[in-house]
Order: C-alpha cells, then structure tokens, then sequence
C-alpha cells in the first residue's frame, strides 16, 4: 500500500489486530489519550488471526484532513483518491486504491482542557467530550460505513444478541421503538449474550458478526428498571449524575443517554459470529394490543433498507455527493446508492430465507414494563 499522507511518524496500532466485522482491522491514534479511551473498546474484539484476507486500516488523527479538489456541497470535498465526509464533531476521508479502500482516516476536533471541555460535557446528550465519544464515532462514521465497499456484508439497523443454546436474534426497526428495551431484559435477565446495539452486521452466510460498540442506553431504558439504573448511573461521577437529571426534566428522557461498556452493562458478550436464528421487526401503531405475525423475506429486507436509508441518511448523502462529484470530473462513480441498497436489499432476501421472520406491531401507548415483558416472550418463544 502507498504511503498515506495521513500517516503518523510515531503512531503506534492498538495492540495489533482486531477481528471486527469479519475483517483483520488495525487501528491507528496518534493522541495518547484518544488512544486510551479507544483501546479500552476496541478490546472488546477478539485479536485476529493470521490470514491472507484484505486488512482494513483505520486511523485517528487530530490534524485537519486535507483541502483541495473540488468541494460540493462545503461539507464534501471530492479527491483524486477518495473522499472527505465532514460532520459536526469530525471529519472522516475514504482513500481508495483501484475500487478498494486503502484506509479510512477519521479526524477528531484539538481536543479540549479545563472549561472548554467542561462546558462542551455538560452540553452534550452523553456528558462527554469529542475525544470521549471516539469509540462512537470511529464505528458510526468509519467502521460501519466502510462496509458499503466491503460487498460480503449487509449492515441491518437493529440490536442482537445470542440465546443460550440457540442462534442470534436481531430486533429492528426505527430509533426509540424499542430495540434496546428488550436487549436489556434478555441480556440482564435471560442468560442472551450481547452482540450488537444499533447495526447488526450480517454476513452472507446468516453469520451476525459482533458489533461490540458500547450500548446507548436512554433515560427511557431506566424507568421501572433499578438494576439498569444502577449500571448504568452507579459509577458515574456525581457532576454527570447531576447532568442526568437535569437534562432529563428540561429535555425529556429521549434526550439524555449514557454509553456503557456491554460487559459491565450485561457481563457477557458474543465475541465470535453466531448464526442469525430469528428477526423481529418492531412497528408502533395505533392499536388495541401487541401482535406478531410471519412475514416473507423479500418484505423483510425491503424494509430493512427503508429503515436503514433514513437512520443512515447523513452518510448516505455524502455517497451521493461524491457520486455528483465524480460524473462532474467525468469519472465513474465509486458507488452508486442505488445500486449498493438494491445489493443489500437481494442479500438480504437471500439470507432471511433461512431465518424466521415476524412483525411485530406494538400499541403506541404500551408502557416499557409491560413491553419489556412481551417482547421477551416473543424472542425467547420456540418457533
């Protein structure tokens, strides 16, 4: 591989290689503390073994990512060998050699000290600096994303977890239905394994591979439950708790979250890919009770891509951007979107023939107890 104008003199990789989402993945920092805050995640994948497959290159940087080349719109710049998505909170370039990605560079803001830093925690839906959310942001805007030029793999917008002597469970649909509600009662209470909060990596094989990002658990999860509460709010800092409640009266409980390592939230993880048995869809309707129902494959993946085009529509957007930039140059896109959700959506058909498929349509007013309770019934039910 060509030397990347990114690369970090005395960078070092956290402690070799991962095996994160069926791939080799090494992982570059060049700030000590960013790294620290980032070892201790990415620790949750197991080390990789030695093989012939491509390695996956990821690097975290806090230097600016490169100007140039031609810039639409302002948040999009277009290069020769790639491209850079900029966010909020970071800015992540694509270098690619051929039609393959050589390495995905994320570029955090200069981290912050004394008061910035303060003020920037308590504003925030975590309680948590830039550099304290790295290992969201490394799996959200590069981890994840970098899957849509890894054709094997089909990303599902939906936790996961492993039932003791059985296969993989995923739970879709939209945020805030209620994916995180049952994982909790299942992983706490049901002996399930975790094995992903918010994307489900799904190979062609019907393998699910970890996505071991920490949970997001919501003031929502909290409410009627003291052992979440006590896991997730126990160890905090008496300044954070503080935040937690003021957020949660002047905001609601939908806007203040915590991210809790999934061993200390559930004290087992699924660190090997597990063969995906079930997969609910969860739909709020306006409706007199819950209510579960077969459905086809070829449904089922349909709206698994709806769901994922919309929760994933900021990088979507930058996709297209870059495939706008590319015919301007008179160059052949690296992607189409709509060629790559019509491949995800037939593997995903193709996969779910295997798998047992349900709806289930859930009453808008079903309080989290109870929903809690017959959402457990429905995974931990025999087919």
């Amino acid at each position: 591989m060509s030397p990347s104008p990114d690369n970090i003199e005395s960078a070092e990789p956290l402690s070799g290689l991962h095996e994160i989402f069926g791939r080799p993945t090494r992982v570059v920092v060049d700030d000590p503390t960013t790294a620290s805050v980032l070892h201790e995640e990415l620790s949750l994948y197991p080390v990789a073994k030695p093989s012939d497959r491509s390695l996956r290159i990821v690097r975290v940087t806090h230097r600016p990512p490169p100007d140039g080349g031609a810039v639409n719109p302002a948040i999009h710049s277009y290069l020769d060998d790639g491209f850079v998505a900029r966010y909020p909170n970071a800015a992540v370039r694509f270098r690619f050699e051929g039609s393959n990605v050589a390495e995905v560079v994320l570029h955090l803001p200069e981290p912050m000290d004394g008061l910035r830093a303060w003020r920037s925690r308590w504003r925030n839906i975590q309680y948590a600096t830039s550099d304290e959310m790295v290992g969201q942001t490394i799996h959200e805007l590069a981890l994840v994303p970098s899957l849509y030029f890894e054709a094997p793999m089909v990303p599902l917008h939906a936790s996961a977890f492993s039932l003791p002597g059985r296969g993989a469970v995923a739970i879709g649909g939209t945020g805030g239905v209620g994916k995180t509600t049952a994982a909790l009662d299942l992983c706490l209470r049901h002996g399930a394994a975790f094995a992903a909060d918010d994307i489900a990596v799904l190979d062609r094989a019907g393998w699910i591979h970890p996505n071991l990002a920490y949970p997001k658990i919501y003031a929502y999860n909290l409410h009627g439950d003291p052992q979440v509460r006590s896991r997730v709010l126990d160890d905090a800092t008496l300044t954070s708790r503080m935040q937690w409640r003021w957020r949660e009266w002047r905001a609601g409980p939908a806007l203040v979250r915590r991210r809790v390592s999934p061993l200390a939230l559930y004290g087992s993880v699924a660190r090997e890919p597990v063969r995906l048995e079930r997969y609910l869809f969860l739909l709020r309707e306006h409706r007199p009770s819950v209510a579960m129902e077969a459905t086809s494959p070829a449904l089922m993946a349909e709206m698994s891509v709806a769901v994922l085009r919309a929760e994933y529509d900021a990088w979507h957007r930058h996709l297209a951007w870059d495939e706008l930039n590319a015919l301007a140059a008179g160059a052949q896109p690296r992607i189409r979107m709509t060629d790559r959700m019509e491949q995800f959506r037939a593997a995903a058909e193709s996969i779910l023939r295997n798998v047992d498929c349900r709806l289930v349509r859930l009453p808008i007013g079903l309080g989290h107890a109870e929903m809690r309770r017959q959402l457990v019934a429905l995974v931990t039910e025999t087919r």
